[in-house]
């Protein structure tokens, strides 16, 4: 009988550590989701600019599609990021 309630509980133990870890999840998700938001605006910011400078729609599109976007992995690191999410 003692097994069996250990067992039991085991489910119930990774249930309570997700349930902890969800606000440190959803922090993350919107942080990801502000940054892609931000560089949406800015690859489209750069892409008005290109317009204005005179170039063709077609180049325009290929220069801002080559900006770089970071990795949620190199958003964690933090090197050299001014982004700050609060």
């Amino acid at each position: 009988m003692g097994k069996d309630k250990r067992r039991d509980r085991k489910p119930l133990i990774a249930v309570k550590a997700l349930v902890a870890s969800l606000p440190l999840i959803l922090k993350l998700v919107l942080v990801f989701l502000r940054y892609k938001r931000a560089a949406k605006k800015r690859k489209k910011r750069f892409k008005k600019t290109l317009k204005k400078e005179g170039l063709d729609d077609q180049v325009a599109e290929e220069l801002s599609g080559e900006l770089s976007e970071l990795s949620l992995k190199e958003m964690m690191k933090g090197s050299g990021s001014n982004f700050k999410p609060f």
